[in-house]
């Protein structure tokens, strides 16, 4: 699936929009935004900046809001706020990062699987990091 990585953010919403067999008229009244500002969007014309309007959209696209973000170049402010409060986040972020994109897919993964409350057990050699 083409992701915000390889493609343009105007781009990646018409790909959504054209899959999901909206008219642009259907997207902006479900997104609350104008005709012309979805086809600004898709012409590379404008970008979505307001996180509520990032937000409207991918809800109006049946897609995930951090795919929108992405692709229009933003982090999402809840993830911001927590990489800018949380050493353990940045340094998640960072180990994640470091791992090739398999590991990282099998990673994910494995955290997709767990539930919350689950107990994680060390699996590696020797004794878990501390």
């Amino acid at each position: 699936m083409a992701t915000a990585n390889d493609r343009s953010a105007g781009t990646l919403i018409r790909m959504h929009r054209d899959r999901a067999g909206l008219s642009q008229r259907q997207l902006a009244e479900a997104a609350g935004v104008t005709v012309s500002y979805v086809s600004d969007i898709e012409n590379n014309r404008k970008q979505p900046s307001r996180p509520e309007t990032i937000r409207a959209l991918a809800s109006a696209l049946g897609v995930r809001a951090d795919e929108l973000f992405v692709g229009v170049g933003r982090v999402p402010d809840d993830l911001a706020e927590q990489l800018r409060t949380d050493i353990h986040a940045v340094d998640l972020v960072r180990a994640v990062l470091a791992l090739d994109a398999g590991k990282q897919a099998d990673l994910l993964a494995f955290i997709e699987r767990a539930s919350p409350g689950d107990e994680l057990r060390w699996m590696g050699p020797g004794e878990p990091p501390s």
